[in-house]
């Protein structure tokens, strides 16, 4: 049996990754099923706490600052719950307590009558999905043995997605029938849901892994990195800034640093876009309903391109799929401000869903390769430390695109705001493309040298 210094530390015993023992497969999934109600929850308040926002007389600034504050929470939440559960080994409280959370927020939604108590308890959905994404990972890897663990992330991704699909639709007919602030109900019965699914079936392991066991496989540092661009095995210390620093300096070191840019372009470029598209729809008198349509078809857009696309070319994980997905989503979002500029009223329905069929297509290339590249480039026994440096960035970068939107939205109008977020990303396909392609330049003159 293998014990991990942290573990050890803590008195618990760590699963010996070189081992392919685990618990039972079929007693270890069933409890998996409640990423379905969560992640319905966590996608329905997606769409509705900005639609709120504007119901209750706010603007897209507003909605601006919600997303702020909702990253704000979000971001400190994995690093402290991650270190929860490596110093306690309980994965099944930090989950029941994420659970219980998110269904006070449910609670605090519906009673919410002003735009500030909003925002608020839109922080603590964002906190409970911290809670979560570690917490979850590392049972998934406790109970399965190792050779069963891509099947497991697969059974997650598919949960998550079936989930998100169900908030979303939920919403469809509800906003329809009933008036918007009661669709909190429904959210509330969901996260109802995912407290007794997690009381009645989740179960800590017999063995325990620390969150380092994530990054020692791609597969679990894909499906982790996958569901928040943020991974903390311990805070980010003054050295690894240095480190990053002086990395960027050199060419021969200069790989992560062009990584860590790129992803941060990419995750500001993001949060600008999406924030400002809801107000955008609705200003163009587009019902709440088929706003809640639309946030489903982009999730069954990127359900698809992950089943089919990636399986059918598995293998092809290189930096030009990244720069090809990252410049296509980019001309997604450019078509978008041409759209902002040309097309009004209903006929945005239409525009929108040619610019989300791109924009989550492209999505899943981006996540897959660009995740990839880290991954091969962080330096052995330093994940740690350039886990923080990257989360760090990737937080700025979330909140600055974030707070960006609402403002520039407000005074310089949507179609500046989606062009500014397509410029962000189609500099980082630059930036990948320039740096790799110089690589290969310099390495195909040594090899004829």
């Amino acid at each position: 049996m293998t014990f991990y210094p942290g573990a050890k530390r803590f008195g618990i015993k760590a699963l010996d990754l070189n081992s392919d023992r685990g618990e039972p497969q079929q007693q270890s999934l069933n409890w998996l099923t409640v990423l379905v109600p969560f992640n319905a929850v966590t996608q329905a308040i997606s769409v509705y706490v900005p639609l709120q926002i504007l119901a209750l007389g706010g603007n897209v600034v507003q909605i601006g600052y919600a997303a702020v504050v909702y990253n704000l929470a979000l971001i400190p939440a994995p690093l402290l719950w991650g270190y929860v559960c490596d110093a306690t080994g309980k994965r099944r409280v930090v989950i029941l307590a994420g659970c219980l959370l998110l269904l006070a927020a449910g609670v605090g939604l519906y009673f919410s009558s002003s735009v500030l108590q909003v925002i608020a308890f839109y922080a603590l959905v964002a906190h409970s999905v911290g809670m979560l994404s570690p917490s979850i990972n590392l049972l998934l890897m406790e109970k399965l043995p190792k050779e069963e663990w891509g099947k497991g992330y697969t059974s997650q991704n598919w949960y998550t997605f079936i989930g998100q699909i169900i908030g979303a639709a939920t919403g469809i007919p509800w906003v329809l029938y009933f008036p918007l602030h009661t669709f909190s109900l429904a959210c509330i019965g969901f996260s109802a849901a995912s407290v007794l699914i997690a009381a009645a079936f989740v179960k800590d392991a017999k063995v325990t892994v620390e969150r380092r066991a994530m990054v020692l496989t791609a597969q679990g540092f894909l499906a982790r990195i996958g569901q928040i661009p943020l991974i903390f095995l311990r805070p980010p210390k003054y050295s690894d800034f240095l480190s990053v620093i002086r990395s960027a300096r050199q060419s021969l070191t200069r790989e992560l640093p062009v990584i860590f840019l790129a992803s941060m372009l990419f995750n500001a470029s993001a949060n600008l876009f999406f924030t400002s598209y809801t107000p955008y729809l609705k200003e163009n008198s587009l019902s709440d309903s088929s706003i809640f349509f639309l946030s489903m078809y982009i999730i069954i857009v990127n359900a698809i391109v992950s089943r089919v696309i990636i399986q059918r070319f598995k293998g092809g994980v290189s930096h030009l799929t990244a720069s090809n997905a990252l410049l296509f989503r980019s001309l997604g979002m450019m078509i978008a401000a041409a759209f902002a500029i040309f097309v009004f009223g209903k006929d945005v329905f239409f525009t929108t869903l040619l610019v989300y069929s791109m924009l989550g297509s492209a999505f899943v290339y981006i996540n897959v390769n660009l995740n990839t590249l880290l991954f091969k480039a962080l330096p052995p026994g330093k994940q740690g430390g350039m886990l923080g440096v990257w989360s760090s960035f990737n937080g700025l970068a979330l909140l600055a695109g974030a707070l960006a939107s609402g403002f520039i939205s407000f005074y310089l109008g949507y179609s500046i705001t989606f062009f500014v977020a397509s410029i962000l990303i189609m500099l980082s396909s630059i930036i990948l493309d320039s740096y790799y392609g110089v690589t290969r330049g310099m390495m195909k003159e040594e090899l004829l040298s």
